[in-house]
């Protein structure tokens, strides 16, 4: 069966010929895509209705700072025992779960009377999304040969752009007409269609009623045969391997630039000019917009690299390196006098944080074998969710002040974060073959 081409300037175009063909995979990768994009209108709403939410419950940066870290801690908690558990029972029930849990956390948020009972239902968010990255990234390594891992990662992790470019809009726009609790109430009535679709449709590879001759030859010959002719090795072995290492150390220095957009922009762009509630709606999308973008150009610069002979871990490491090099440009955007500066170079950074993200998840699926790549998306999570934690306390802590130092670190970070990946995978990545992540 021919690979679909990842060359095509369409990313969206592609997945749906691939659908139209009746290729599996590419349906099951359309529906990775829609749970991303809810789980972050779920976690956008929160830091669009902030400056709403802080007025009307009186709450200080600092407790908001706090509310936030309560999402993480949440996150952090599912993560170590998430990676085994969806290793043992399968994405088809691993990831529905979560949605379910973090459905009702998003729910909840609808009720929420102070900072306290604020940060108890986002910890029950955090504990429910903690379950999409792992869970997707290990169904596009079960479904997806090593040439086309990268723009399915890019793609699927598109969704977390799509649904925070949707954000500021849509929340904004609810809030406005109904209320802020209403706008909370919207994301859980999507995933509960969503999920219907998803326990209907969606199987294992090996298990697929449906999967046609031609697709299943294509899956054994480069991902499900490699993943039964390994042995299974404890996951507690994983803790010795430097490559786990190096993805841990990227994810763990690197994601907090993306938490502060995330969370942050918003204030920012209030507290340092002005920006109303519609403003923030009207503009607020747009580093998410380039994030999205990042996505794709990533992964499918990665894919064209390894389709061009590169190793698939070289062709990753590479486009980490400039993806990281590229998000230097958090610093200029501190002293930008224009709102409207600061906002492109910060979109400079989200596209280059797009291109980072989509290679990092690809890094993983490419290096660890296909029982072992849930537990490694996992954990590494862990320390994901720890870095953004950590980064988050600090600029609680001066965000009333000032956000200079917040914007410096967040250059440099992601700079220190590809060294050690380097360090740790780059001799990794000449005996690495195509088909190891099984």
């Amino acid at each position: 069966m021919a690979v679909v081409p990842m060359s095509s300037s369409n990313r969206m175009a592609v997945v749906l010929r691939g659908i139209q063909s009746g290729q599996l995979r590419w349906g099951v990768l359309m529906m990775l895509f829609m749970v991303t994009v809810i789980n972050y209108l779920d976690r956008q709403s929160l830091s669009v209705l902030a400056p709403v939410i802080i007025s009307d419950l009186r709450l200080s940066a600092e407790q908001y700072s706090h509310v936030i870290l309560a999402f993480m801690i949440g996150n952090a908690v599912i993560q170590l025992p998430f990676g085994p558990f969806l290793d043992r029972v399968g994405v088809r029930l691993g990831l529905g779960l979560s949605v379910m849990v973090w459905s009702l956390g998003a729910g909840l948020h609808a009720l929420a009377a102070s900072a306290l009972s604020l940060a108890c239902f986002r910890f029950i968010l955090g504990l429910g999304e903690g379950g999409n990255w792992p869970a997707s990234t290990k169904a596009v390594a079960e479904w997806f040969p090593s040439e086309e891992r990268g723009f399915a990662m890019g793609f699927f992790n598109g969704g977390t752009a799509i649904g925070a470019i949707m954000a500021p809009p849509v929340v904004a726009f609810m809030a406005t007409k109904l209320g802020w609790r209403y706008a909370f109430l919207l994301t859980p009535l999507i995933s509960m269609l969503w999920l219907i679709i998803w326990f209907r449709t969606y199987h294992s590879p090996q298990d697929h009623p449906k999967l046609c001759s031609e697709e299943r030859e294509l899956l054994i010959n480069t991902t499900v045969a490699g993943s039964a002719a390994t042995h299974k090795k404890s996951k507690s072995a994983l803790l010795t391997s430097t490559r786990f290492w190096g993805i841990f150390a990227a994810r763990f220095i690197t994601t907090p630039v993306w938490w502060f957009v995330a969370y942050w922009l918003p204030l920012y762009l209030k507290q340092q000019y002005g920006f109303t509630l519609v403003k923030i709606g009207a503009f607020a999308w747009i580093p998410f917009l380039a994030a999205d973008i990042g996505n794709m150009v990533g992964g499918a610069l990665s894919g064209r690299l390894i389709g061009k002979g590169q190793k698939p871990v070289k062709a990753r490491l590479i486009v980490l390196g400039v993806s990281s090099v590229v998000m230097i440009a958090s610093v200029p955007a501190v002293y930008a006098r224009s709102a409207w500066l600061s906002i492109a170079l910060i979109s400079i950074v989200t596209f280059a944080y797009g291109s980072w993200a989509a290679n990092i998840l690809a890094l993983a699926a490419d290096q660890f074998e296909g029982h072992e790549v849930g537990t490694v998306v996992s954990w590494s999570g862990t320390g994901a969710v720890l870095g953004g934690a950590i980064f988050t306390f600090f600029v609680g802590k001066v965000a009333d002040v000032a956000y200079l130092p917040v914007f410096v670190a967040a250059g440099v970070m992601p700079i220190v974060g590809f060294g050690l990946t380097a360090l740790l995978n780059w001799k990794r990545s000449e005996v690495i073959s195509a088909g190891i992540a099984g």
